[in-house]
């Protein structure tokens, strides 16, 4: 015991290898492809088919609303073309001046409702994402990989 030590290896654990505070464990490679929140989310939804079905009603809930929101911009588009087709037709000053009023009028709505659809595709897309996954942690599963 008393003799110098040159070098020496280690095979396996040491001693200090039980404490988990001080040795934090590194990610195996496994670990790194699978994301434990998406194989959570497989999990849930095929083991209960109930919530899977309430988790795809609600999407094709969200889908209907884009779709009626995604009507407002094609009612605008056929008024300007109306509109364009009466700003052709007009013959006095006083009606094409009308008409032009009403043309830009409806294209200023055509261009503020083709900016808020996106956004509000979007909040909808989110609020459907938190719904589902309000549905989905009713069965509060948890996974240790």
């Amino acid at each position: 015991m008393a003799l110098l030590v040159a070098n020496f290896t280690t095979s396996g654990r040491t001693i200090g290898d039980g404490n988990r505070h001080s040795n934090v464990p590194q990610p195996d490679e496994l670990g790194q492809l699978i994301s434990p929140d998406e194989f959570i989310r497989k999990v849930r939804e095929e083991l209960n088919p109930a919530l899977t079905e309430e988790a795809e009603r609600l999407k094709s809930h969200c889908t209907l609303r884009e779709m009626e929101l995604e009507c407002k911009p094609n009612i605008l588009r056929a008024q300007l073309t109306m509109a364009e087709k009466n700003l052709k037709k007009a013959t006095t000053r006083l009606e094409k001046l009308q008409a032009q009023q009403k043309y830009s009028a409806i294209l200023k709505q055509l261009k503020q409702s083709k900016q808020t659809l996106f956004m509000d595709k979007v909040r909808l897309d989110m609020a459907q994402e938190e719904k589902i996954k309000n549905v989905l942690d009713l069965a509060k599963y948890s996974v240790d990989i």
